[in-house]
């Protein structure tokens, strides 16, 4: 958590203290939102709208004169990538640390939390 979340609950000076909390379902709806931020050489990028627990594994990037990339977790939710897609239309490969049930039965319309692909066009001067 950080300093200042902290020290809207909490003494900065008070040392441990126990903090319950409860995860809840997030009702979501509609697609993935993609924030493209950076420069020429990297991309930063900030997934949102990601139902469930929102908890991304991995992202891949590929764009329209390059292969698939693994992109790193820069900070938090960032993710950043070091390829130089300025100018290219992208695609991401997104996995989630969800994954279908053992035995999950046949015939069943099973949709995931997260969608496992998308597609932007990243424009810069």
């Amino acid at each position: 958590m950080s300093q200042p979340a902290w020290l809207n609950i909490g003494i900065y000076e008070a040392g441990i203290i126990p903090i319950v909390y409860q995860q809840v379902k997030c009702w979501r709806t509609g697609g993935l939102r993609f924030t493209i931020l950076g420069f020429n050489y990297f991309e930063l990028v900030l997934v949102t709208n990601v139902a469930g627990s929102g908890s991304i594994k991995s992202i891949s990037v590929k764009g329209t004169n390059t292969g698939w990339t693994q992109m790193s977790r820069n900070w938090g939710v960032i993710w950043q990538g070091m390829s130089g897609l300025a100018g290219q239309a992208l695609s991401f490969s997104i996995s989630s640390t969800h994954r279908l049930p053992e035995r999950h039965p046949s015939g069943v319309d099973i949709r995931p939390d997260v969608s496992h692909m998308a597609a932007v066009r990243l424009l810069r001067d």
